[in-house]
C-alpha cells in the first residue's frame, strides 16, 4: 500500500459517507420525504415524489459503493451527475458561495470535482475493486467519471420534469419571502430557510409572494 492508496481511501470513504448521509436524510422519515418532495416541487420538478426518491437512492447507493470501493468510477459518475443537475436546476442562480441566499453552487461543485478525482485514483488496494481484480485507475477511471457523470447529467437535464422554467406559480423555493393571510386579515411573514422547515402559522393560506 502506498500514499496513493491512502489518498484514495480517505477521499472515497469521506465522499461516500457524506453523500450517503445526504441521501439517507432525504428518506429517513415520512416528514423528510414530504419535505424533500416539496423542495423538489418548489424548484419546478413535475414528479417531485418520484424524483426525490430517485435522488435519495442514487445518493445512498453511490455513497455505499464509494465507501466499500466497488465500481468506484461508476459510483463517482452517479455522484457527478447528481451534483451537476443540482447546480443547474437549483443553485446556479444563487451565485457561487454556499452561504448566499438559497445556497450557491460552491458545495455541489466541490463534490463533483472530488468525485472525478476519486474516479481517476480508483479504489486503491483497500477496496473491493482491488480484491476482485477490477482496475479502473488512470485514464479509464477519469474518463468514466467525467464522461458518464456529465453525460448522465445532460440526460437528466433533458427530462422535462427537471426544467426549472416550469416552476409552478405560487410555489416557493428556499429563501423566498412570503406573506401569509390568516382568516383574510391577519398576516405573518415567514422566510423558508430549509426545504424541511415547516411553517408554524396556523390556519393560513398563501396570499402573495413578496419579491
Amino acid at each position: 500500500m502506498n500514499r496513493l492508496d491512502v489518498a484514495s481511501l480517505l477521499l472515497r470513504v469521506s465522499l461516500g459517507a457524506c453523500i450517503f448521509l445526504h441521501g439517507a436524510n432525504k428518506w429517513r422519515s415520512a416528514e423528510s420525504r414530504r419535505g424533500t418532495a416539496g423542495w423538489f416541487a418548489s424548484i419546478g420538478m413535475r414528479k417531485p415524489k418520484l424524483q426525490a426518491a430517485a435522488a435519495a437512492f442514487t445518493e445512498m447507493f453511490a455513497g455505499l459503493l464509494l465507501v466499500i470501493g466497488f465500481l468506484v468510477p461508476t459510483a463517482a459518475a452517479a455522484l457527478v451527475a447528481t451534483m451537476v443537475v443540482a447546480i443547474v436546476v437549483a443553485h446556479r442562480s444563487n451565485g457561487f458561495f454556499i452561504f448566499n441566499e438559497g445556497q450557491g453552487w460552491e458545495y455541489c461543485a466541490i463534490l463533483a470535482v472530488t468525485g472525478i478525482a476519486v474516479s481517476g485514483l480508483g479504489g486503491g488496494r483497500i477496496s473491493l475493486d482491488h480484491a476482485f481484480g477490477l482496475e479502473y485507475a488512470g485514464t479509464w477511471g477519469f474518463g468514466t467519471g467525467l464522461v458518464l457523470g456529465v453525460g448522465g447529467a445532460a440526460v437528466l437535464r433533458g427530462v422535462p420534469g427537471l426544467d426549472p422554467g416550469h416552476r409552478r406559480a405560487g410555489v416557493l423555493r428556499v429563501g423566498d419571502a412570503i406573506t401569509i393571510r390568516v382568516h383574510g386579515r391577519r398576516r405573518c411573514r415567514h422566510r423558508r430557510r430549509h426545504p424541511l422547515e415547516a411553517s408554524h402559522c396556523a390556519e393560513r393560506r398563501l396570499a402573495e409572494r413578496v419579491r
